[in-house]
């Protein structure tokens, strides 16, 4: 056998490896239709049959399923008829908060508080969550970026891919 013969495959079988593209982040659409968008890659994802979806994550690392991002859809008959409902019941918790263009409650505000890890000491420590509030007809959605703070740093990336390209449904 041809010394050069050996080398044909090696060299197949690294540019094969090195050509490999990055998987695209698959696409999730809320089961009944009412949303769609980039699910965040290797997140599970919680379905509550009322159309809204959570996803956990990331699945690695030293505290796995710290993160969530929660979509939720609220209607004229929900808990929160309105944005401005959703945002006064959370008002008092809000970090900062950016103004709607049209003067009414804000599109984004965020919120900080204090509770117990999933994982870890057993310490309080600062949650984070980030909420952007998009209207839709007949109601609206809440997409909620939950974490604690140094973990929603990490995170953040990750929400705001899904906020751009979430399509209500």
């Amino acid at each position: 056998m041809k010394p050069r013969s050996l080398w044909a495959p090696l060299l197949l079988t690294l540019l094969c490896a090195c050509a490999k593209k990055e998987a695209a982040a698959p696409s999730y659409r809320e089961p009944s239709g009412r949303f769609a968008c980039v699910a965040p890659p290797d997140w599970k994802v919680l379905e509550d049959g009322r159309g809204g979806s959570s996803f956990f994550g990331p699945t690695e690392g030293p505290r796995p399923y710290n993160a969530s991002i929660v979509v939720r859809w609220y209607g004229s008959d929900s808990e929160f008829p309105s944005p401005e409902a959703f945002y006064a019941a959370r008002r008092g918790l809000a970090a900062s908060s950016s103004s709607a263009p049209d003067g009414g409650p804000p599109r984004e505000f965020t919120l900080v508080r204090r509770e117990l890890p999933l994982h870890g000491s057993g310490e309080a420590e600062e949650i984070q969550e980030r909420a952007f509030l998009l209207p839709a007809k007949d109601g609206f959605f809440a997409l909620l970026h939950t974490a604690p703070r140094a973990v929603a740093e990490e995170t953040a990336p990750v929400f705001e891919a899904l906020r751009a390209d979430f399509r209500p449904g």
